[in-house]
C-alpha cells in the first residue's frame, strides 16, 4: 500500500438488492392469539407481530423506553397477526425449507385454522 492509505469501494444499494418480505395476516380474537401463534409455528411460520388494543400493565410501561406513551386504543377484542417470511425472486417462499408459493401458505394456514 502506498503512503498507509486503505482503498475500498462502496457501493450504492439499489432497490433490486434489497430483501424482499411477504407478509401473512390473521385477523382474530385477543383470547385467540397464543393458540393461533401456535398453529402457524406448527406449518413454520415463526415470530408473530401481534397488533391489539390490551391495554400495557404498570411493569410494561416501566419498560418501555419511550419519553411519550402512545394512546391507548379501547380493547375491542380483535387482534391481526402478522408473519413474515422471506421473498424468492420467483415470488415462492421458504417454509421449514420447503418451497412454497403464497397461495399454498395460504390454504395452509385456512386448513389449520378450520381444524381448530
Amino acid at each position: 500500500m502506498r503512503g498507509g492509505a486503505h482503498r475500498f469501494s462502496r457501493r450504492k444499494a439499489r432497490w433490486s438488492d434489497c430483501m424482499k418480505w411477504y407478509r401473512f395476516r390473521v385477523r382474530t380474537l385477543t383470547a385467540a392469539e397464543d393458540i393461533l401463534v401456535a398453529a402457524m409455528q406448527d406449518i413454520g411460520l415463526y415470530g408473530a407481530e401481534i397488533s391489539d388494543h390490551v391495554p400495557l400493565t404498570a411493569a410494561e410501561k416501566e419498560q418501555m423506553f419511550v419519553d411519550i406513551l402512545p394512546d391507548a386504543q379501547p380493547d375491542d377484542g380483535s387482534a391481526v397477526l402478522s408473519f413474515f417470511v422471506e421473498q424468492a425472486e420467483d415470488g415462492s417462499v421458504e417454509i421449514d425449507g420447503e418451497k412454497l408459493f403464497p397461495e399454498e401458505v395460504k390454504s395452509r394456514m385456512e386448513q389449520v385454522i378450520s381444524d381448530l
